[in-house]
């Protein structure tokens, strides 16, 4: 635990050392995944980058990663581009709108 930490009182002994990457499920690393937004409308956060969308459980956890193709580089930006209210994928200079 850091000193600032100490000194708050708070407890950081749970949190991963500094630069520590954590796994998302089956050793998936959460670095691989550059967006996390509500795909699917269930109003829990999900998890999207290069070719996998990790849609989030109920109870916790995700589900297995379901592949998706958007272009070469894969899911690079969620954001909801046509503005209407369902997060939307970007790669490069192609956007992938929810219906």
């Amino acid at each position: 635990m850091d000193s600032a930490a100490r000194r708050n009182g708070e407890n950081t002994d749970h949190l991963p050392a500094s630069g520590a990457v954590g796994v998302l499920e089956d050793d998936v690393e959460f670095s691989a995944f550059n967006s996390i937004a509500d795909l699917n409308g269930d109003g829990l956060l999900d998890a999207a980058g290069g070719y996998t969308l990790h849609l989030a459980k109920p109870g916790g956890g995700f589900h297995p990663g379901q592949s998706i193709w958007i272009g070469a580089e894969g899911v690079q930006h969620v954001a909801d581009f046509n503005r209407d209210g369902k997060p939307d994928l970007l790669n490069g200079l192609s956007i992938l709108l929810q219906k």
